[in-house]
């Protein structure tokens, strides 16, 4: 993004010319506000709906195919979760005013999307102009295409339609960035930041925190063997350690930014409860995580990172299974 500095004033400037633009407006409504349909309606009935189906997949009864799909469910619930909690915590850290509030309400300073602005604490967690939410709703669908393409289970159709997702996604981001920068909510450069940020967190979540393609694996395997399971509701558990890790960063970073904008810095103060809930947070996020990838053995997903994986032997009895390996 080291292009973007060079227009992201001037082109967005341009755009709020275009305030009233029937494209500035559909980015804006939602289903959920009794309006007509609008562009982030289809992200949040697919939380709606992964939300639903993850609770039903865990109560007693669930039939075998939906337990079959608990682990998309549960990378779905988590990628929403996650892409809203990251993305609110950085508004609140990071402070950048809109472009209506620097070319016409308030007159605040303009700022570029990698420096910390001058909106604070009190101004909500919504307030702030990078990254884009709106954006970061629509491509969160991305979660979906990740789901479709890189299942071990998938045909040619599957990935096939995970790749149109994919392009829906970014296509939709992208139409969304711009109609934000239109009605004067956000610079461009929030569409593309928010863009980045949550295809980062899609692709650790599916890859390597949960592990989909070796928590699929394991339930398709051929052989059947009464293998463990996995801990109830564990996608659930680790979205709370992970929003009090992102609550305690964001709430450390505010304390930090005390120091340099504050006299006296009062809310340095929020240092301490920042590091108390990231220290509750990561042990329990970190202990989760390792008994899951116990529990998955020979089915984990091999990583360039992983030592074990890069040995035979530690693969266990499913090592010679060629369903085993990682989708590339």
């Amino acid at each position: 993004m080291a292009w973007v500095p060079r227009v992201d004033f001037s082109w967005t400037a341009q755009l709020t010319a275009y305030r009233h633009h029937p494209l500035s407006l559909f980015a804006r409504r939602t289903l959920f506000q009794g309006q007509l349909p609008g562009a982030t309606d289809p992200a949040a009935l697919l939380a709606l709906a992964a939300v639903a189906l993850y609770l039903r997949a865990h109560a007693p009864g669930a039939s075998p195919r939906l337990l079959a799909a608990r682990p998309v469910l549960g990378f779905l619930l988590a990628a929403a979760v996650a892409a809203t909690c990251v993305v609110h915590a950085a508004k609140l850290a990071l402070g950048r005013a809109r472009p209506l509030d620097v070319l016409s309400r308030q007159h605040l300073p303009y700022t570029e999307w990698y420096q910390i602005g001058k909106l604070y604490l009190t101004s909500g967690p919504f307030r702030g102009s990078f990254p884009s939410g709106h954006t970061a709703a629509v491509f969160a669908i991305l979660a979906l295409a990740y789901a479709l393409a890189f299942d071990p289970a998938a045909g040619r159709g599957c990935r096939v339609a995970g790749g149109a997702v994919a392009v829906m996604a970014l296509a939709g981001a992208g139409l969304m960035t711009v109609a934000n920068a239109m009605g004067g909510n956000h610079w461009l450069s929030d569409g593309l930041g928010a863009v980045g940020l949550v295809w980062l967190i899609v692709h650790l979540l599916y890859f390597r925190w949960l592990d989909v393609p070796g928590q699929r694996r394991r339930l398709l395997d051929a052989a059947g063997r009464p293998d463990p399971p996995l801990p109830r509701f564990w996608e659930a558990r680790l979205c709370g350690s992970g929003l009090l890790i992102v609550a305690g960063a964001a709430l450390a970073l505010l304390g930090l930014r005390a120091f340099a904008e504050q006299h006296p810095p009062v809310l340095a103060l929020l240092l301490a409860p920042g590091a108390g809930l990231v220290w509750l947070g990561l042990p329990r996020a970190r202990t989760l995580l390792r008994d899951v990838r116990g529990t998955l053995g020979g089915y984990r997903t091999r990583t360039s990172r992983d030592p074990a994986s890069r040995s035979p032997t530690s693969r266990g009895p499913a090592s010679n299974d060629p369903t085993n390996r990682s989708p590339h």
